[in-house]
């Protein structure tokens, strides 16, 4: 599914509720969500997209201008059971926002590059992955490349989340500001 909504004259949002956008074996992936709002899904999934390069989700409410974010929305990704982007030929889990980033029970395994892409150096919002469940069932392990890449201006939260068998690293965190476990 593909959902551009850049070129609008107003802030655009998006809410996505109890959707699978699994097993598309094109080039384009599952999920891609462009908008200038804040993004909001819950129990999504996008797994099994395997060609070359084809993202699990892209999600970016930033629009980078060359100097700003023309966007200033927030993005959440939750889940009771576990929202997922597993076995994807690219990354399982993109999401750029100049916005709070926050993702609650996401799992990001077995992808051809990197479970998650997490980026909002453009603006001045937090990064939270967290895990509430009781049984830490949802994971970010066995990506070809990473499993949590995070980059950000403000604080990096990540709470009880496994990374494991990553090749190579289970978190590369980058901020100028604060990491928190």
């Amino acid at each position: 599914a593909y959902l551009d909504a850049f070129s609008a004259s107003s802030m655009t949002t998006a809410s996505i509720s109890n959707a699978n956008f699994n097993f598309n074996h094109g080039s384009n992936g599952g999920l891609q969500v462009y908008v200038l709002g804040n993004v909001s899904l819950n129990n999504v999934n996008a797994s099994g997209n395997d060609a070359p390069f084809s993202y699990g989700a892209y999600i970016e409410n930033c629009s980078w201008d060359g100097f700003s974010c023309a966007g200033n929305g927030n993005v959440s990704i939750s889940s009771t059971t576990a929202s997922s982007f597993n076995a994807n030929g690219y990354v399982g889990l993109t999401v750029f926002s100049g916005g709070d980033i926050l993702l609650t029970n996401v799992a990001a395994n077995d992808n051809s590059s990197s479970g998650m892409r997490i980026d909002n150096t453009y603006g001045d919002g937090l990064v939270k992955i967290l895990n509430t469940a009781l049984v830490y069932k949802h994971s970010v392990s066995r990506n070809s490349e990473y499993g949590i890449w995070a980059i950000s201006k403000n604080i990096i939260t990540i709470n009880q989340v496994i990374t494991e068998e990553n090749v190579w690293h289970n978190l590369y965190l980058t901020t100028l500001n604060t990491i928190l476990p």
